[in-house]
């Protein structure tokens, strides 16, 4: 083995454990967060009852219901870890109709939309195309980015209103890449934030609507399908433009 080809491997296991530091790092942050709340409830609860203070039913309800919600936001961030170990390991590449992704993606995600008057259209432009993929895990990336884009809306209008668009541009020749676009009206991005969108566990909610994983399991998944997230936006408004470049030709397909 040549000196750069170890140089290379050294890098890479230099890039993986910094990532993996990187991640560990971000969820001991996370976690450490509402387990010092149910530690505060739980030890107010045992302080009063061992002190003899008059403490009501419904104030240790209230702690006790407390001390729930805080498990089950460390759920919640476990449950997304797991997710995004599991979309890393999603290998599995098929001939993808994008449209058809689109489509099914928007048939688990209109409901919600709707219930918060958040007007939703797609369309198709350019040829007609496929691209090689995992279809499930694709769609995942279009439901999360709607997600994102709802979230969005709901934060601009206060709960109800605002619009999202998706259009699928097959490109103007073969060697164009395949793109879904899904622009929404809502708050919109300020460049930090467009600057460290994807890192895990870095996310603009509050605690209580994600942990920041979202958009890093979207460019895992892309990363395996060789495709590309960019995000833009104009203070108002976002746009997710995924590029897929594994397009299948009548000739790969014959």
């Amino acid at each position: 083995m040549s000196a750069d080809s170890t140089e290379i491997i050294a890098r890479m296991r230099r890039h993986r454990q910094n990532g993996l530091a990187e991640m560990a790092a971000g969820m001991a942050h996370e976690i450490s967060q509402p387990l010092g709340g149910i530690r505060a409830f739980a030890e107010g609860i045992l302080i009063g009852i061992e002190e003899g203070w008059d403490i009501t039913g419904e104030e240790i309800k209230g702690k006790m219901r407390r001390i729930i919600a805080e498990a089950d936001r460390i759920d919640d961030l476990i449950q997304g870890v797991r997710g995004f170990a599991d979309e890393q390991g999603r290998v599995e590449m098929l001939a993808v109709d994008p449209a058809h992704v689109v489509r099914a993606a928007l048939h688990l995600t209109r409901t919600r939309l709707q219930a918060h008057g958040i007007a939703c259209d797609a369309t198709a432009i350019g040829l007609p195309s496929r691209v090689r993929a995992n279809p499930f895990a694709l769609q995942e990336v279009v439901q999360l980015i709607l997600a994102n884009a709802a979230d969005a809306c709901q934060q601009r209008h206060g709960g109800a209103g605002g619009a999202v668009a998706i259009v699928v541009d097959g490109g103007a020749t073969p060697d164009d890449p395949v793109c879904i676009r899904i622009s929404d009206d809502g708050c919109g991005m300020d460049a930090a934030s467009l600057a460290r969108a994807g890192e895990p566990f870095f996310t603009t909610k509050g605690p209580d609507r994600g942990v920041g994983l979202g958009l890093a399991m979207v460019r895992g998944i892309l990363g395996q399908c060789g495709g590309q997230l960019e995000l833009t936006s104009a203070g108002s408004g976002t746009t997710a433009t995924v590029r897929l470049w594994h397009r299948i030709t009548t000739t790969d397909a014959a």
